[in-house]
């Protein structure tokens, strides 16, 4: 069997790499220093409706995207992490449910999804984990095999493929996930890095298309794009050329949280209007 290229364990590596108030008084206060609310409910009155309250906003699943992405059986040529031979399929489910051979995990916790641009090349790829598991693709959009690799446990298996991964054709990062990063115009406030004031710039992003101030970006052909995320946000990364790149965060429920978009010493931190008052 020809030798896996020296790529599918740097890619078996990086999944591994990727698994890394005062006591209150039960002394009431005197009436008169209680909440006006509070105070008719112990006098007899009837307590607020729950639903008067602000209504909590639903956490996004961060995960869900890539893993409809990542969902499939995929066997070929695989060895083990100690290069001998394997025949063992990796599988994975959209709800994240990781099975290879005889053994399985769950891998819901974090992911990265990656596109990069090398002249005329173009790959993709998806690290996700779990608490003991991960599993990671890559894709080469000009080559007939692609690599898969997983872990569970101490055990793992990485594979060339023909089965087609990663279904992102002509597609950005930023499409896989435009439902939680697509903003609607908006004011930020930003440091200007040219000479460290601040100033108020409009901000958008959508469509593949991001625009700070005088700065607009077509994410379509930028170098790098990643997307990073586990249970309390995520985080969006371009790279265009040598020069320019940019950030994008959000939290937990998908509000936006900070922007940048800079060049050398040049370009715009932002954050949120909005954020302070969340």
């Amino acid at each position: 069997m020809r030798s896996l290229p020296r790529l599918t364990f740097l890619l078996l590596a990086m999944t591994v790499a990727l698994g890394g108030c005062g006591k209150k008084s039960d002394t009431p206060p005197p009436a008169a220093q209680r909440d006006p609310q509070q105070a008719q409910t112990d006098q007899g009155g009837q307590e607020p409706a729950a639903d008067a309250a602000e209504p909590k906003l639903p956490k996004v699943d961060f995960v869900k995207p890539a893993l409809a992405l990542a969902a499939g059986s995929y066997g070929g040529a695989c060895v083990n992490s100690d290069a001998t031979k394997s025949n063992v399929t990796i599988s994975v489910t959209p709800d994240g449910k990781l099975k290879m051979g005889d053994l399985s995990g769950t891998v819901t916790d974090k992911i990265m999804l990656s596109k990069h641009r090398e002249g005329a090349k173009l790959w993709y790829t998806l690290l996700v984990s779990g608490e003991q598991a991960n599993v990671s693709m890559m894709r080469h959009m000009d080559a007939a095999e692609h690599q898969v690799s997983a872990t569970v446990g101490a055990v793992g298996v990485s594979c060339n493929t023909a089965t087609k991964v990663l279904p992102l054709e002509g597609k950005t990062v930023f499409s896989a996930y435009a439902d939680v990063l697509r903003t609607q115009p908006r004011k930020l406030r930003c440091m200007v890095m040219s000479d460290m004031t601040f100033k108020e710039l409009p901000f958008e992003l959508q469509d593949d298309k991001l625009t700070l101030g005088d700065q607009v970006v077509d994410l379509s052909k930028v170098t790098t794009e990643t997307l990073s995320a586990e249970g309390n946000g995520a985080g969006y990364i371009f790279v265009e050329g040598d020069q320019r790149r940019g950030t994008v965060s959000v939290d937990e429920f998908g509000r936006l949280h900070a922007v940048s978009v800079t060049a050398g010493d040049k370009g715009y931190n932002c954050t949120d209007l909005a954020s302070a008052g969340n």
